[in-house]
C-alpha cells in the first residue's frame, strides 16, 4: 500500500504570492502525475473554499481508482471562514471516516476551521490503516520561541489530536497500521544547518503525542509543581502507544521538506527563501500491549518500507516545485 503526504499549496482564492502561484498550472500536473502512482493520499492546503479545483483532484483521482474520497468541510455553511484544506484519497475501501475541528486558532488561521482528518481503510490483506493527517497551527517566523501565541496554540492542538487518535483507535488491533501524517508545520530541526538535533518545540510535541497530555509551559513549572505531580498519574494512563518519527528513525536526521515554488531569479531579492524546514512527518503508534512479547508478535508481516522524499521537480514551467513542500511517501508491505 502506497501512502503520500503532501502540502500542495494551493491556497484559497484571492491568497497569492505570485502570478496567482500557477495554481491552475500546477493543479494540471499534479492530476496528470500522481493518481496511478499511489494507492492512499493524504493532501493538505487543498481548499474547497472559491474554487472547484478539489472536485478536479476527486474527478481525476476516481478516474485512476482511487474511489474513496474525504475532505475537511466548514463545520456550517453559513460560517465565516473557510475549510481547512485537508483530503484524504484511497484506492482501496474506507469503513470509517472522522472529522475533528480544533478549538483554537491565531493570526490568519484563526479564519480557517482546521483540525484532523481520520479515515479506516482496509487494506488488501484484510488488516486496517488508520490514518489520520493535519495541517496544525501555523507561525510566521522561519525559527519561532516555544512560548510565542502560534507554538501555544499549536501545541493545544497536538494535544487535540492525541485525544483523538486514542478515541478513534480504541478498537485497533495489534495487526492494524496507525499513521499521523501531514504538515503539521513544526519545525524539527534545531537550525537550518543541524536536522540531527531536535528543537525545543519538537520534543514538546512527540511528548504529547506518546501521551504526556500535562506539559505546560516553563514558566508555570514552579507555581504549578504540585499539580503536575498529579497529572503524572493521568499522563501515565493515556501512555497506550509507542510512537516513531519513522522519516527521523530512518534518515538519523530531520529531512528538509520545505522548497521554493520559484527559482531563485523569480524573488525581489534574488534569492529564495531556503529556509531548510522540516515541518512534514510520517508518525507511527503502535499500541504498547500489541509490543508485548506475550501478544506472538502478530503484526510481524507488516513492514513499512521504501521511505522517500519526493522532491516533485518540475522543467520547463515559471516554477520549479510543484509546490513550497516536498511529499513524502512509504509503502506498507
Amino acid at each position: 500500500v502506497r501512502v503520500l503526504t503532501y502540502n500542495i499549496f494551493m491556497r484559497p482564492p484571492p491568497i497569492h504570492s505570485f502570478e496567482s502561484d500557477y495554481k491552475e498550472d500546477r493543479i494540471k500536473l499534479i492530476c496528470k502525475q500522481f493518481f496511478q502512482n499511489y494507492d492512499v493520499i493524504a493532501f493538505q492546503e487543498c481548499f474547497s473554499f472559491g474554487s472547484t479545483r478539489i472536485d478536479k483532484i476527486k474527478g481525476k483521482a476516481k478516474e485512476n481508482g482511487l474511489v474513496y474520497f474525504s475532505n475537511s468541510k466548514k463545520k456550517h455553511s453559513w460560517n465565516i471562514g473557510i475549510d481547512g484544506g485537508l483530503c484524504l484519497l484511497s484506492r482501496f475501501p474506507v469503513l470509517n471516516k472522522k472529522l475533528y475541528y480544533f478549538k483554537n486558532g491565531c493570526h490568519s488561521d484563526a479564519y480557517s476551521e482546521k483540525g484532523v482528518l481520520f479515515n479506516e481503510i482496509e487494506m488488501p490483506n484484510g488488516n486496517h490503516l488508520f490514518l489520520f493527517t493535519s495541517h496544525t497551527q501555523a507561525s510566521y517566523e522561519h525559527f519561532p520561541d516555544i512560548t510565542s501565541e502560534s507554538v501555544r496554540v499549536r501545541l493545544g492542538q497536538f494535544t487535540e489530536i492525541r485525544k483523538f487518535i486514542t478515541m478513534m483507535t480504541e478498537k485497533a488491533k495489534p495487526t492494524d497500521i496507525i499513521l499521523l501524517c501531514g504538515d503539521l508545520n513544526v519545525n524539527g530541526r534545531l537550525n537550518k544547518d543541524d536536522g540531527k538535533t531536535h528543537s525545543e518545540e519538537y520534543k514538546v510535541v512527540l511528548s504529547i503525542l506518546r501521551g504526556n497530555l500535562s506539559i505546560i509551559r516553563k514558566d508555570k513549572l514552579e507555581k504549578e509543581k504540585q499539580k503536575k505531580e498529579k497529572e503524572k498519574e493521568n499522563d501515565a494512563k493515556n501512555k497506550k502507544y509507542e510512537v516513531e518519527d519513522l522519516f527521523y528513525n530512518e534518515l538519523n536526521e530531520h529531512p528538509v521538506t520545505s522548497c521554493d515554488l520559484f527559482a531563485d531569479d523569480y524573488y525581489k531579492d534574488g534569492k529564495g527563501k531556503k529556509s531548510k524546514k522540516c515541518l512534514d512527518y510520517f508518525f507511527k503508534f503502535t499500541k504498547v500491549n500489541s509490543m508485548n512479547p506475550s501478544s506472538s508478535n502478530s503484526n510481524s508481516n507488516l513492514t513499512i518500507e521504501d521511505l522517500k522524499i519526493n522532491t516533485f521537480d518540475v522543467e520547463n514551467q515559471k516554477f520549479v516545485h510543484l509546490s513550497d513542500h516536498y511529499g513524502l511517501s512509504l509503502n506498507i508491505v
